[in-house]
């Protein structure tokens, strides 16, 4: 997949930090379907940093938005709790828990971010 679309590679001496994957649907946005930082990494801007590039690159696709699927906040879970928290931090807002995408167990979080033209 990630040779197919879009990405970056967060990298500290040659040593992979992180990962961003971005999908141009050909609407408005642009959809960050991987973001995935080392564990270790956590906390120290590097997932800032990388929505900082994909807001830059919608923008330079004309795009007005960045959006991410997450697991919604109907289904218990600590990391995705933390996770969405993540995504509120650098600015995305929830839109709808949709169960329809990846089925009832699995309810999928929509949310968008402007990427200020």
């Amino acid at each position: 997949m990630a040779e197919e679309l879009g990405g970056w590679l967060a990298m500290a001496s040659d040593e992979p930090l992180g990962i961003m994957i971005l999908m141009d649907h050909g609407f408005s946005s642009v959809e960050n379907v991987l973001l995935a930082i080392r564990p270790e990494f956590h906390r120290q801007g590097i997932g800032t940093m990388l929505i900082q590039h994909a807001c830059a690159y919608a923008r330079s696709l004309g795009k007005a938005y960045l959006t991410v699927k997450t697991l919604g906040p109907s289904r218990a879970s600590e990391s995705y709790k933390g996770t969405r928290a993540f995504y509120s931090a650098v600015g995305f807002e929830p839109l709808e828990e949709i169960v329809s995408i990846w089925g009832p167990e699995n309810p999928c979080l929509l949310m968008i971010k402007a990427v200020s033209r």
